[in-house]
């Protein structure tokens, strides 16, 4: 996805960064969710096993990483809904969290009436700007560490065009915030800068995502900024293949068909609403 600001929002960019106006910003997102097939070993009362100490009190979060966190919800909800509705019809897969990081990380370039819409979307205007970055540096780290039996990796990097000018104070917030790996490259060599962007995403999705990137504009590119994320876990409890067995699914136009029903037996949270039937598998 590229982020074409227009010319009064270019200039509030290039405030901040140090660009020249003529600017795009791209903001690559990548996500990938892997489930393995491992057994896992369950209580001796039949509960499912909680890798990582789920039954243990949550962490206390101070009152800026709540207020984040749930900006962060409100964001992904709205984003979903947003790409949903434009995708009438079929099946969808979104990273919110990609998408609030990479949009974070811009923040921390943008002034005036650019900085106020971005902080806007994703919900934290008014809040002081130190406070923001601070949250989300802490709440990564809280994702990494909630659940060690859970790979999770977040990957953040910023490429520029060394041809052009930039804030170094821009790079040092993203590095101390957000872990951002920031690297010059020449745009102009168009193929050694493409397999060093895809590069990075593959390795950091571990070869999940081949690239994210077909073409790069040295003219009018000034700068990419990404994230990726990585996601491999097992269920708590499994499902045995032996289980899985065909059944009638309807799709969501009345269509009828047969498709394969993974089934098992086991006490979960489930919640009932009027138009809504949702169950938490851990």
């Amino acid at each position: 996805m590229t982020l074409r600001p227009t010319m009064r929002h270019s200039t509030h960019l290039r405030r901040a960064l140090g660009a020249p106006s003529r600017l795009a910003l791209g903001a690559a997102l990548a996500a990938l969710g892997a489930c393995a097939s491992e057994p896992t070993a369950t209580p001796d009362d039949g509960r499912p096993a909680i890798p990582g100490g789920r039954d243990s009190l949550p962490a206390l979060l101070t009152a800026g990483e709540r207020q984040t966190m749930a900006a962060s919800t409100d964001f992904g909800l709205s984003l979903f809904q947003r790409v949903n509705a434009r995708r009438e019809g079929r099946n969808v897969f979104v990273s919110p969290y990609s998408a609030a990081v990479a949009l974070g990380m811009t923040l921390g370039g943008a002034a005036g009436s650019t900085a106020d819409a971005m902080a806007t979307t994703l919900g934290v205007g008014g809040r002081p700007f130190g406070e923001v970055q601070a949250s989300y540096r802490a709440l990564a780290q809280r994702l990494a560490d909630a659940d060690t039996s859970v790979r999770f990796v977040s990957a953040n990097a910023i490429w520029y065009n060394r041809e052009l000018p930039f804030h170094q104070a821009f790079f040092d917030s993203t590095t101390r915030y957000f872990g951002a790996e920031v690297t010059a490259l020449d745009f102009r060599d168009v193929r050694g800068s493409l397999d060093r962007i895809n590069g990075w995403a593959r390795s950091k999705t571990n070869g999940r995502i081949e690239k994210v990137l077909d073409e790069l504009r040295a003219d009018d590119q000034a700068m990419f900024l990404m994230n990726a994320l990585y996601f491999r876990a097992d269920w708590t409890s499994q499902f045995a293949s032996p289980s899985t067995r065909p059944a009638e699914f309807t799709r969501a136009n009345g269509a009828r068909q047969t498709v394969d029903m993974m089934t098992q037996r086991n006490m979960y949270p489930f919640r009932e609403a009027a138009d809504l039937a949702a169950i938490e598998l851990p």
